[in-house]
């Protein structure tokens, strides 16, 4: 089970060769470029690799870069990006252990960001993990592993964006630590598998804020503010029957955060931040929360074609340090790009969602269908709330709009509410002969919140895709639509604004010349469709193509070309 996976976790793994059977040195390797029209962009990627019975190698570099994003409207500004990535890998196996290094470096040099306050100047860092196994054959499974990074991050709102008056010029530097463990066992029996483990993990962030241009300006946005998490879980699956399974998890999460005392100019000479400092300062900034995770699933096959589904579920996420240790009114959410200044409470709640979803599964000859309907009830769901007009946060903004000249609105609060989620979602495919197959994706949510009338903050308009697929020995086609309904069930509590429906068509191609080398090209967004999808972020930068506040819109036609290589 995963650490607080409140909505679902993807697990991501980087390509590794196996060891080989004998002495003698076995190698792959895969060599990649593509190249794009909508921003001037590609990227190339190396990948080798090599093995025998008892070492493997592995090194791969990769490199992107793009310029500004063209939309049918103009441009996207800024929106280019350049960055890279490193990695090299060692592995060692002798009986039933196995000992993996992997080391990963990471360097994003300048990327515009018009959804946030700042463009990315650089974000540079050191990724690496050290897993021990012990596999003896049919019995256990024990798996070990360490890992850690190590994150610089540097953003200013001047060297990529029309820059702001000297006085209004803001640099935000950031570093990051995370060091983490994880402990597995999982052995398996006639009925099925048992796994079980503990992990854990103790990251730290700072966050300061300044103007180059003014030394006695700064802001300490985070210092020192610590997320530490202990869990131990174990999971069964398990066989009750020949047509009846299930699986069942239990995870404990012991959760520990704490920050900082922090400062700021505007602390200084404005009543009201003095106000936020001093508030948080003497608050018990130490917080801990136990979080229980429970799974129930069960499956039930009523012949070749057709499985039953069901499922129980309940998980739990503690605050994150954005959530909780944000003091000043502003931007640092995490990714929300919505424009709007958020503040911290350090007394939130941990969410506490709970699922039941059913479905059915059908494998038939040429038809497929994998539909699930779900209902989520979320207490203590965390979302912005608006300040009180007396709150020393919403008079820190008014004193600052009159100042500047502006017409920031109100901050919203990070606070506990209650919510509740339900929905349904479908993948499919249909066979029609040996050549052609279509297939599809249908989704739909609806979210409000229990405690007042409203609804739930960007939450994704019912959407459908379908994609027809042409296989003509070695060359392969495919058209796809993508639709989105406009999306008119919107927060009122934080300012949502209303999105239009939106549909988009996608060529791709790709020859396989030989088992070595593909060809592939494509085009996204085929009929250079003008739209801006509801879950995109809000223009901050000053263009003449995108008012500043509007939706920033998605890219235009894109024409791509790729060359793959294999060997």
């Amino acid at each position: 089970m995963a650490q607080e996976s409140l909505g679902g976790a993807i697990d991501a793994r980087t390509r590794r060769i196996d060891f080989g059977n004998g002495p003698g040195f076995q190698r792959e390797g895969r060599l990649m470029a593509l190249a794009q029209t909508v921003n001037a962009g590609y990227q190339m990627d190396a990948d080798v690799q090599a093995s025998n019975e008892h070492h493997r190698f592995k090194v791969s570099a990769m490199l992107q870069q793009g310029d500004d994003a063209d939309f049918p409207s103009g441009e996207i500004l800024p929106s280019n990006y350049q960055r890279e990535r490193y990695d090299i890998g060692y592995g060692t196996r002798w009986g039933d252990h196995s000992l993996q290094f992997d080391y990963g470096r990471n360097d994003t040099g300048d990327a515009g960001t018009p959804a946030l306050a700042m463009d990315i100047r650089y974000f540079e860092g050191d990724l690496y993990t050290l897993t021990y196994r012990y596999s003896p054959s049919g019995i256990y499974d024990v798996v070990a592993s360490l890992y850690g990074s190590e994150l610089d991050h540097g953003m200013s709102n001047f060297h990529l964006r029309p820059p702001p008056p000297a006085g209004m010029h803001r640099r935000n530097i950031a570093t990051s630590s995370n060091r983490g463990f994880r402990l597995q066992v999982a052995r398996e029996d006639d009925a099925g598998v048992w796994r079980a483990g503990i992990d854990g993990f103790r990251e730290e962030h700072d966050s300061d804020v300044d103007n180059p241009n003014n030394p006695m300006f700064f802001v300490d946005n985070f210092n020192s503010a610590e997320r530490r998490l202990l869990g131990l879980f174990v999971e069964r699956e398990h066989s009750i029957s020949a047509g009846l399974s299930a699986e069942f998890g239990l995870r404990i999460n012991s959760v520990r955060t704490d920050a900082g005392s922090v400062n700021a100019t505007p602390a200084m000479i404005m009543p009201p931040a003095q106000s936020l400092r001093d508030a948080f300062n003497a608050a018990d900034r130490k917080q801990a929360d136990t979080n229980v995770d429970l799974v129930a699933k069960f499956t039930h096959r009523l012949g070749e074609t057709m499985t039953l589904y069901a499922g129980l579920a309940q998980k739990q996420r503690a605050p994150s340090y954005q959530e909780r240790y944000l003091w000043l009114p502003l931007e640092a959410t995490a990714g929300l790009a919505d424009g709007q200044l958020y503040v911290g409470d350090v007394d939130l709640d941990p969410e506490r969602s709970r699922t039941a979803e059913i479905g059915f599964d059908y494998l038939g000859e040429r038809l497929r269908l994998h539909p699930r309907l779900f209902y989520t009830r979320i207490d203590d769901y965390i979302q912005g709330t608006p300040l009180a007009e007396d709150d020393p946060g919403a008079q820190m903004v008014r004193m600052m709009n009159a100042a500047n000249n502006t017409r920031r609105p109100a901050p919203l609060r990070f606070t506990n509410v209650e919510a509740e989620l339900y929905g349904l979602d479908m993948d499919w495919s249909w066979r029609v002969g040996e050549r052609l197959e279509f297939s599809g994706l249908v989704n739909y949510v609806r979210a409000t919140r229990r405690d007042v009338d409203d609804n739930l903050y960007r939450i994704a308009p019912p959407n459908v895709s379908l994609r027809a697929s042409l296989q003509l020995g070695s060359l392969r086609a495919a058209v796809e639509t993508v639709v989105y309904a406009s999306q008119r069930d919107i927060s009122a509590t934080n300012r949502e604004q209303p999105s239009s429906g939106y549909g988009v068509v996608n060529v791709h191609g790709a020859w396989q010349v030989s088992p070595a080398l593909q060809l592939a090209a494509g085009a996204d967004n085929l009929l250079d469709r003008k739209y801006a999808p509801h879950l995109g972020g809000y223009n901050r930068v000053s263009n003449p193509d995108v008012i500043i506040g509007e939706r920033l819109p998605a890219q235009g036609l894109n024409l791509f070309a790729r060359v793959l290589y294999t060997f």
